[in-house]
């Protein structure tokens, strides 16, 4: 009989044994049954007299009585009366009362065993109603244990694993590998080692009826295969004397490693990766190794490197040192290996450009110098210097402007002064027809004397031409005048002055001399280069 049942028993005697008590004094004569003592009685007896005897209803809203749970997890309650409830009342085992209000929800206990939740309710008519709960609380997760094999064995595919999981409660036990899905697993849990070398990760889940979660992992390294064996740079590399070769072996139980070049002594290495350096003399070395693993699995491999020690040949197939050019050349740069690898070339010490069918060259005029490289494959480099000088510039002129002479004049002259840092030659052409050539220097004048015969427009043209074939045109057009004679020029000036000076002025004597002298535009100087 649980304590709820006792309660209740115990109250139903406490009121058997009053209510006979009220008979035996009805009975005797001692208490009139309308007596106003009676109500009295019966209350005092626990006998509601009252309209209202229906105590409150008391109900269990979640979680199910008897349950597993989590503490402090939240109980919920339902209390309900036809009237209306006054006071609730609750304790856990044998702690004392405690007054539980609205919403009527509490905490589970926290000490993880099973324990008595007692509830009472009063109505305004002073109705009682009670309840009793049982609930287990369980606050830890469940234990994961690794059996066999410890963690990180290295072993074959198929080796078993052994897991035992522990709980009072325990509900489910999920696993699987590498993140796989989900299987579903048992207390003791035994699975295999999965196909395929390498680290392999076993997880495992377990929860209980409280919902608490326990997490696992745990790694292996599955080891089938024989030791992989490779090296860097790959086979049939070619190299230069006494390059590195790295070696490495793949193989999770792994022993050792042998290694020898050619005929050599082999040489023993207790590592999984090594540094070699290939020998000396061009030709084809081959680099044996040997591995083995601690299962007695063993793999031999040979690499066949060609040893090159010889660098490129290289030059300028189209220009000489020291050449002058335009932006406009092209340079056919000849290289020459067996293994050739690259070609580029710098101007003036500027980032390196690939060379691809041609070299292109800068558009600044000066002294340029260029740097060409050619590598193999070995890693052997060859480097040639060449300098240029570079005329990106067409020739400047000095235009010395249009001119008016007059026919027969031997003293007008043409001057041109031209530009150029590598000057050329130069041709004089008279309304399209050549009259004059020659070299031409930096700054020094061209001088061009004219003999007009007749009346008319000449077109003077001077074509500079530099060392690279860049040409400028200027042009100078002449306008050649009638020459009038002296007495003509001397009668109209004397008009012009009479008429300046009226014709009602008293001149006793005026005597007029008019000088006329013909303009010269341009004289030669000495020193200059003239053209008759």
């Amino acid at each position: 009989m649980n304590r709820l049942a006792f309660i209740i028993e115990c109250d139903k005697m406490r009121m058997k044994g009053a209510f006979l008590v009220l008979l035996l004094f009805i009975s005797t004569g001692c208490l009139h049954s309308q007596s106003t003592l009676l109500p009295e009685l019966l209350e005092s007896y626990g006998f509601v007299t009252s309209a209202d005897s229906t105590p409150p209803v008391i109900s269990l809203l979640t979680p199910t009585n008897g349950s597993i749970v989590q503490p402090f997890s939240w109980i919920n309650l339902s209390i309900t009366d036809d009237t209306n409830v006054s006071l609730v009342l609750y304790h856990w085992d044998l702690i004392a009362n405690e007054t539980l209000d609205q919403p009527y929800a509490l905490k589970a206990r926290t000490s993880e065993v099973g324990h008595y939740l007692y509830v009472y309710a009063n109505d305004t008519s002073d109705n009682w109603a009670g309840a009793l709960f049982y609930f287990i609380s369980d606050g830890a997760a469940p234990e994961i244990v690794l059996d066999t094999p410890s963690p990180g064995h290295i072993d074959g595919s198929g080796t078993e694993v052994n897991v035992t999981t522990t709980d009072l409660h325990l509900q489910t036990v999920l696993y699987n590998w590498d993140h796989n899905p989900n299987a579903t697993g048992s207390p003791l849990l035994s699975t295999e080692f999965p196909v395929g070398d390498g680290v392999h990760t076993l997880y495992i889940y377990a929860n209980d009826s409280a919902s608490n979660w326990g997490t696992a992992e745990f790694s292996f390294v599955t080891d089938d295969l024989a030791p992989v064996v490779s090296c860097s740079p790959t086979n049939n590399s070619v190299l230069s004397t006494g390059a590195n070769v790295s070696i490495h072996v793949d193989d999770a139980s792994f022993e050792a490693m042998v290694h020898a070049w050619d005929t050599d002594s082999p040489v023993v290495v207790s590592t999984p990766s090594t540094e070699v350096l290939t020998p000396s003399g061009e030709g084809i070395h081959v680099l044996h190794v040997w591995a083995n693993d601690t299962f007695g699995r063993n793999t031999s491999l040979d690499f066949a490197f060609e040893i090159d020690d010889t660098a490129p040949t290289l030059d300028l197939s189209s220009w000489s040192n020291g050449t002058l050019l335009t932006p406009e050349d092209t340079g056919t740069v000849v290289a020459n290996d067996t293994h050739l690898d690259q070609v580029f070339y710098s101007w003036d010490g500027q980032n390196n450009v690939t060379y691809v069918y041609s070299l292109v060259v800068p558009a600044d005029d000066g002294m340029h110098t260029l740097r060409l490289f050619a590598n193999d494959t070995a890693g052997n480099t060859a480097v040639r210097g060449y300098y240029f000088e570079i005329d990106a510039s067409s020739p400047s002129i000095q235009d010395p402007g249009d001119l008016v002479s007059v026919m027969n004049d031997t003293e007008t002259t043409i001057e041109w002064t031209g530009h150029d840092a590598n000057p050329g030659t130069y041709r004089v052409l008279l309304n399209g027809s050549e009259i004059a050539s020659g070299a031409w220097t930096e700054g020094v004048p061209i001088v061009l004397a004219i003999h007009p015969t007749s009346t008319g427009t000449l077109n003077y043209t001077l074509i500079l031409t530099d060392l690279v074939n860049h040409t400028t045109v200027d042009t100078v057009i002449v306008v050649v005048t009638q020459q009038t004679s002296h007495d003509e020029n001397s009668l109209s000036a004397i008009t012009f002055v009479l008429v300046l000076l009226g014709a009602g002025s008293l001149v006793s004597g005026i005597v007029v001399i008019v000088l006329w002298k013909k303009r010269e535009l341009f004289k030669p100087t000495g020193g200059k280069p003239t053209i008759d």
